[in-house]
């Protein structure tokens, strides 16, 4: 384990700034052409239509925790460091996806569906996954947080149970004689913001994902250099 620590460690202190610069332009510009898209869709059919429930912006959200999933699965499989994070990190996003589809499983099977039927197999995998890895929790944790990736992951986590969950709430809206309930006629602009911070999020975690997927991929290239040196 000791010959990964040190390799990972030299690769990170070697990185090129282009490669990070490189990564970041990319997230900027996805992220610009997403929200274009969005705007673009709400001009043409209208906020309800846009940000109805299991709408366009529901879907995308799915897609991009999905995503997000995909590509930490991919960076725990390919990374000799860290594993226990980034598949705990995976998991967590395979649940906020099937949460956000939870009116559908509901609708398929009964309520609370996305809970059980989901959540508790996911919630094995991590205890089992964490156990299989308990040696090396703390080194795992130590090179997370000097990756920006996790970082990024954390504060998307911070937004999308915070911030968005602030937005969810209907006394933020409007009470009293003056709720903005689904009778409002700026109810359908509502769900737009809601959704569409929601939406910010699960693209935040979905490049967090991708980056850490890249950062994975050098991590296991550097060791293999180190490796082959040490022969």
């Amino acid at each position: 384990m000791q010959i990964v620590v040190d390799a990972v460690r030299h690769e990170n202190e070697e990185a090129h700034p282009l490669f990070f610069a490189m990564r970041v332009a990319f997230f900027v510009f996805a992220t610009l052409v997403l929200y274009w898209v969005i705007h673009a869709g709400i001009e043409r059919f209208g906020h309800r239509a846009i940000a109805a429930e299991n709408g366009p912006l529901e879907i995308a959200q799915v897609v991009l925790a999905l995503v997000g999933a995909g590509f930490l699965m991919l960076a725990a499989k390919v990374s000799p460091i860290g594993q226990s994070g980034m598949g705990v990190s995976a998991l967590l996003l395979c649940f906020a996806a099937a949460r956000e589809m939870d009116s559908l499983l509901e609708r398929w099977f009964f309520e609370d569906a996305y809970t059980w039927m989901v959540g508790i197999p996911l919630a094995s995998q991590a205890v089992a996954l964490l156990w299989r890895r308990r040696h090396f929790l703390l080194v795992d944790l130590k090179w997370m947080s000097q990756i920006p990736s996790a970082t990024l992951f954390v504060v998307a986590g911070i937004f999308l149970c915070s911030v968005c969950q602030f937005l969810d709430r209907p006394g933020v809206w409007g009470e009293g004689a003056f709720p903005l309930d689904e009778s409002h006629p700026s109810y359908p602009v509502k769900l737009a913001i809601e959704e569409s911070c929601e939406l910010f999020a699960y693209t935040l975690l979905a490049y967090a994902g991708f980056d850490g997927y890249l950062v994975a991929r050098r991590a296991r290239a550097a060791v293999r250099r180190r490796t082959a040196a040490a022969w």
